[in-house]
């Protein structure tokens, strides 16, 4: 598993082979244009020349603005012939133009500085694609939630717990809060929780999806050498900006898979990397469960928001009949 720089880098190559592409286009559009229109070949080196004297006679104290008119002139006539002919022989007037894949920042990633928008979203891609984030969810967001499953919870859902997840999105920069998700299967826990990954995501930060006994399994995998299918490399645990723990207290109760949790989310919160957990149960349902050391972090760094008590999978099949 790859680090955030890693994908950055990734993305960047993106953008350079769009790049390379792109120039490599134009140099084959060249040469076809040129083997048909032998005439372009000289216009092209009349524009190089006209622009070569132009820069040369800048630099003399006796330029004048009246030069500058004549040099755009010619350039304009060479250009406005070379557009006849690649019309007239059933070429596009661009051509011969490098068609890069953003042109807006010509595929270098920035626009005075700025990152720009193509770059984003290629980052974006990289997020989502080792995100573990199931494709089911990738496309869902606030807009998706369907209020009229939750019944008479309904209010409880749009009016208190949709506002505050919407806001820790848009504070997530500012703001480093971890949040506790539970309620019974089937309340909304994971869906809410992964719609604030995805709309992070967007937002260009480093997510990362995870159930809990799939963690604990990957640290297994390192320490005792076992072939784990779902192992990934540790330490994305406690470098990703944003860990979500999926249905945490269904994992296999063992000493080992304790001390996991503890270490990643004591780690996380030492880092103030935020983490988001969903479960069946409370905090304050942990005891027998967990270690006094692990229920302190989950009941003392974590806002608790408890889910309605409805199955919304079964609420969606009977809305089906």
């Amino acid at each position: 598993m790859m680090k955030k720089n890693e994908y950055y880098a990734q993305a960047i190559n993106s953008l350079n082979n769009f790049r390379c592409e792109a120039l490599q286009k134009q140099a084959d559009n060249i040469k076809l244009a040129y083997k048909k229109i032998p005439r372009l070949s000289e216009i092209d080196e009349q524009l190089k020349k006209n622009m070569s004297d132009f820069m040369k006679a800048s630099l003399s104290e006796d330029f004048k603005q009246e030069d500058a008119e004549k040099y755009k002139a010619t350039s304009l006539d060479l250009q406005a012939t070379r557009a006849e002919l690649l019309y007239e022989n059933g070429f596009s007037i661009e051509f011969l133009n490098v068609q890069y894949h953003c042109p807006e920042c010509e595929d270098e990633g920035y626009i005075n500085g700025k990152m720009c928008k193509c770059l984003k979203k290629l980052l974006a891609e990289e997020y989502m694609n080792h995100s573990n984030i199931s494709s089911a969810y990738r496309s869902r967001t606030f807009k998706n939630i369907d209020l009229s499953l939750y019944g008479e919870n309904a209010e409880q859902v749009s009016k208190v717990i949709v506002p505050f997840c919407k806001n820790y999105v848009k504070e997530f920069g500012k703001k480093k809060q971890n949040l506790f998700f539970y309620g019974a299967p089937g309340c909304g826990k994971t869906f809410m929780s992964t719609v604030i990954g995805t709309e992070l995501i967007n937002n260009n930060v480093f997510v990362f999806y995870t159930p809990a006994q799939d963690m604990i399994s990957s640290f297994e995998a390192e320490k005792f050498g076992k072939e784990i299918s779902s192992a990934v490399e540790p330490d994305i645990y406690t470098e990703c900006e944003l860990l979500i723990i999926d249905d945490l207290g269904t994992e296999f109760s063992t000493q080992f898979a304790e001390s996991v949790l503890y270490n990643v989310i004591n780690n996380r919160i030492n880092k103030n990397l935020p983490t988001i957990i969903s479960s069946n149960y409370g905090p304050d349902e942990f005891d027998g469960i967990y270690n006094d050391r692990l229920i302190s972090r989950l009941t003392y760094e974590f806002t608790v928001i408890s889910f309605p008590d409805i199955d919304l999978r079964k609420q969606k099949k009977e809305k089906k009949k």
